[in-house]
């Protein structure tokens, strides 16, 4: 099958364990061999190998090498954001000294895989896997906007494009500092990037003059 392997448990079935067993060796292969000295040419045989699974196996459920890492590093994204939730109350405030727990989270994970992620964001890396990174943070933005009581009334295509601004912030700040030559601690990373998304935050939402409201009115657009 093309992309990343099916749901592990389908909707009104319970899962089935040698699927699930089979698909949890397969994408914790694949972050440990990509991940190692961030090498690339991984190969499916190499790869089953490692896993302790057979070519058939893999198959049933993926295309490549590339396709399995994309789902294991969205099965890592989605994980987080998943134990993020409840951290905030539906009527939580942007509080710019205590950074939303799944991108403090995030970079943390990043941190411990750094050379894998190094390798995709690469001149040589995937294209691929970037692209759903960037999908997965905007979506993750996007239910987010739902517990925030300042967005909770906006129109879809205020919401889509807010989402769209933090989740395209939340990957060039990554790639950026995978590629710096003084990374910096994680947490150090995440908070300056959370209190950016404040500033926005308070900037968008503040209280515009009566006579700059005219000009004003393209960015209240974006609220």
């Amino acid at each position: 099958m093309a992309g990343s392997a099916e749901p592990l448990i389908p909707s009104g079935r319970a899962p089935d364990p040698r699927k699930v067993r089979t698909i949890a060796r397969l994408r914790c292969a694949a972050m440990e061999l990509l991940g190692a000295e961030g090498r690339t040419g991984v190969t499916v045989s190499e790869l089953v190998k490692h896993a302790r699974v057979s070519r058939a196996a893999f198959y049933l459920h993926y295309d490549d090498v590339e396709s399995v890492l994309d789902d294991a590093l969205g099965a890592e994204l989605r994980d987080i954001s998943k134990a993020a939730e409840g951290a905030h109350s539906p009527g939580f405030a942007m509080d710019p000294a205590a950074p939303a727990q799944n991108i403090l989270a995030f970079f943390r994970h990043v941190d411990r895989h750094i050379r894998l992620y190094r390798w995709v964001f690469s001149e040589n890396g995937s294209a691929r896997i970037q692209a759903n990174l960037l999908k997965g943070f905007i979506e993750i933005a996007a239910e987010g906007a739902e517990h925030y009581p300042k967005r909770r009334g906006a129109s879809d295509l205020r919401v889509a494009r807010t989402a769209a601004f933090f989740g395209g912030a939340i990957f060039g700040v990554l790639h950026e500092w995978l590629h710096s030559a003084n990374p910096g601690d994680p947490d150090d990373v995440a908070g300056w990037l959370w209190r950016r998304f404040v500033d926005f935050d308070r900037i968008a939402n503040a209280e515009v003059p009566e006579p700059a409201r005219a000009g004003a009115d393209a960015t209240a657009r974006l609220r």
